[in-house]
C-alpha cells in the first residue's frame, strides 16, 4: 500500500473513533478482568479502560466505570452501539451495563485542548495583571 493510501486510510479511521463512558455492574464472583477481556475481543473494540477500581455495592455485586474506544466500521454508531451493549450483557457474570456518554475521540482531544488554551490564556491575563 503506498504511503498516501496508507495515510488516508489511517486519517479516516481515526475521523470515526468514538470513546464511550459506561458503567458495568457484575458479580462479584467473577474476575472483571476476564469480563474486560471479552469485551476487547468484541470487533470493532480497540480499548477497553477501567476508570478507578471497581466498587462492591454488595456481597454478590460490584460496579465499575469503563472508557471504551470504539470503531463502528460498516455499520451507523447507533447500530454499533445497540449491538455493543447486547454483546456485553450477555457476558457471564454482567448483571447490568449502560453507556453514559459517546464522543468522537477526535472533537474530544480537539475540545480538551482549546479548554487548556483558554485556561492557559486566563492565567497569563491573570499573571501580567491585565
Amino acid at each position: 500500500m503506498s504511503n498516501d493510501l496508507r495515510t488516508l486510510v489511517e486519517q479516516e479511521i481515526s475521523n470515526k473513533v468514538q470513546e464511550a463512558e459506561c458503567v458495568i455492574q457484575t458479580s462479584a464472583g467473577e474476575n472483571l478482568t476476564d469480563i474486560l477481556t471479552s469485551i476487547r475481543a468484541i470487533a470493532g473494540v480497540t480499548i477497553v479502560n477501567l476508570v478507578g477500581s471497581s466498587k462492591k455495592l454488595t456481597e454478590y455485586k460490584e460496579i465499575a466505570y469503563l472508557r471504551i474506544k470504539f470503531v463502528p466500521l460498516g455499520v451507523s454508531t447507533d447500530s454499533f452501539i445497540k449491538s455493543l451493549v447486547n454483546h456485553i450483557r450477555a457476558l457471564k457474570g454482567v448483571y447490568s451495563f449502560h453507556i453514559k456518554n459517546v464522543e468522537n475521540l477526535k472533537s474530544k482531544v480537539a475540545r480538551r485542548k482549546r479548554q487548556k488554551e483558554a485556561t492557559k490564556n486566563i492565567s497569563v491575563t491573570t499573571n501580567t495583571g491585565v
